[in-house]
């Protein structure tokens, strides 16, 4: 019988311990994989030789449009159509250092690139818009988010036209298919939408996987079946495509897995991002010393709270800003990282103290004490920098040793 009793003590107490180690499963993001979210395991090459992909989707007499596309350029020559509805809508290169849209009754808008702004073999984020409106500079392309040309001339009536053919991918966007004008490389993440979508949208869903059912959302091709020759429409259409010569291939596209309540103002910092740093996701930013390899990556956005609090908090700090942001990340990622701290906390702090007052705060799940990750290296204005910031999977707030500095 006492050895019963001693047995019960023994579990009892080791339960105990492993419940004040272990955080509550609630506060564990649980992240797709590791190393590449499955959104981004797969995605369709093509050869620039003879592949496509067909679909039956048809623009006829749309009077506004949207094309996104995640696309890895190998090389771009002359009229290598992205996607497009031939003889009413065409995206894609129109010749080596051109991003060329082109509607039948809208005229066309181009955005001249060189391998600086437009490298190849590396992942971007385009754009094609066209918001139907009877004035010039109606069509638009953006790249990574950023708006580069507007154009075209004045729709002529109040769609973009008709013709006797449909939306392809990888080839017949410029011309019928058959006639050599192919893409070379790789695309991920195509979404047509028969409407006009504004910057601030687009900038809000391209680091993430739609639901399907979004309004307006006429075709959505994950490609994450990455078998099989049809390209499954995951929008609630079903205009499924069917796959001529491509092959699926795995690249890394930077899409993240964010809880639903810290998409506010996502960003990203991949290889392609234009420089060395991400854009600020409502006072966060991150930068690296040296560009980033393909398959490291990552994404944020935050809560969208203001203001201050002092809960959570670890040893030494004695108020946090409210708003955090939540990381997903994949890869390796050191990263300096940057918080505006009037942006952060909706408000001027009222002063800034030493860079060594600040800490950046860390935390696996939603839930518990935050911990401290690195100790601030440097002050400008209100801007608090970390440097060497092994970046992981999980939620990071700002924190002040000074309730008068944050």
């Amino acid at each position: 019988m006492n050895h019963i009793y001693l047995f019960l003590v023994v579990f009892l107490f080791s339960q105990l311990s492993f419940a004040q180690i272990i955080p509550s499963f609630q506060a564990v993001h649980n992240k797709k994989s590791t190393t590449v979210p499955t959104s981004t395991s797969s995605s369709l090459q093509f050869d620039g030789s003879n592949d496509r992909v067909t679909t039956n989707l048809s623009m006829n007499n749309w009077s506004a449009f949207t094309f996104e596309a995640w696309v890895y350029p190998e090389s771009a020559g002359s009229r290598e159509g992205i996607i497009g509805h031939n003889d009413i809508i065409e995206f894609g290169f129109i010749q080596s250092g051109k991003i060329h849209l082109w509607t039948a009754r809208g005229s066309q808008a181009n955005w001249y690139y060189n391998s600086t702004t437009l490298p190849y073999n590396t992942w971007h984020h385009i754009v094609a818009v066209g918001d139907g409106t009877l004035n010039n500079n109606n069509l638009k392309v953006y790249v990574n988010g950023e708006l580069k040309v507007q154009g075209g001339s004045a729709p002529s009536g109040d769609h973009y036209g008709t013709a006797n053919y449909t939306v392809n991918i990888g080839a017949g966007a410029y011309d019928p298919l058959g006639s050599s004008r192919y893409y070379d490389g790789n695309l991920d993440e195509i979404r047509v939408w028969n409407s006009a979508r504004t910057q601030d949208e687009i900038k809000a869903n391209m680091f993430k996987q739609l639901d399907g059912d979004e309004s307006n959302l006429q075709s959505y091709y994950r490609m994450s079946t990455a078998s099989g020759n049809t390209l499954v429409d995951n929008s609630s259409n079903s205009y499924d495509g069917t796959i001529s010569g491509a092959s699926w291939g795995t690249n890394y596209v930077p899409l993240g897995d964010l809880n639903s309540s810290y998409q506010t103002d996502m960003e990203g910092l991949w290889e392609a991002s234009g420089t060395s740093s991400s854009e600020a996701s409502t006072g966060l930013s991150m930068s690296v010393s040296s560009t980033l390899s393909e398959e490291n990556f990552a994404i944020f956005g935050n809560n969208n709270t203001s203001s201050t609090s002092t809960s959570d908090l670890p040893s030494g700090s004695v108020i946090r800003s409210a708003r955090i942001w939540q990381i997903d990340k994949s890869g390796t990622v050191s990263a300096s990282v940057t918080i505006d701290l009037s942006v952060a906390i909706g408000a001027d702090p009222s002063s800034v103290g030493a860079a060594s007052n600040y800490k950046l705060l860390y935390r696996m799940g939603t839930d518990g004490n935050f911990i401290s990750a690195a100790t601030g290296a440097s002050v400008s204005g209100d801007n608090i920098s970390f440097s060497g910031v092994t970046i992981q999977n999980g939620y990071y707030a700002i924190a002040a040793t000074d309730s008068n500095n944050l």
